[in-house]
């Protein structure tokens, strides 16, 4: 699938038009995007982003903060994982071909990892994916307020 590119939530420019990214990169992309995306934010969309922002700014926990964080994380993975699923099942039944490649959709969620910082503001995730078409992907969002 090919998307604009974003670099620290802009459009990069391009030429005359803009960036664009496919593949791996398109995948994290997408996931960095929904990690950082405060949930119920977008109006179309209402169930997608991430409450991440929820445990910024609170007392931190060393053991649960963490788990709790990384509980998040794999809701919006899977959440991001049956929407593929929907797109490639609603292409088939259109009889046609899904714009998502092998290397744009998650195969397996190997790891998710959290890490809370001395900082109460901020909040380091880390994701380790595998593609259907085979290829490592290591996502590594920081949300902060």
């Amino acid at each position: 699938m090919k998307d604009l590119q974003l670099t620290g939530g802009d459009l990069l420019p391009a030429g005359r038009g803009f960036a664009t990214v496919t593949g791996t990169e398109y995948l994290r992309q997408r996931v960095a995007t929904a990690l950082a995306e405060p949930y119920g934010f977008d109006p179309y969309h209402p169930e997608w982003g991430s409450a991440l922002l929820s445990y910024l700014g609170v007392p931190i926990d060393a053991d649960s903060t963490p788990a709790l964080v990384s509980s998040e994380v794999s809701r919006v993975l899977a959440q991001l994982v049956a929407a593929q699923q929907q797109q490639i099942i609603a292409a088939g039944l259109a009889g046609t071909r899904s714009q998502l490649g092998s290397d744009d959709v998650i195969g397996s969620v190997d790891s998710v990892s959290a890490a809370v910082t001395t900082r109460p503001d901020t909040v380091q995730v880390s994701v380790a994916l595998t593609t259907q078409g085979g290829q490592q992907v290591a996502v590594t969002r920081t949300v902060s307020s």
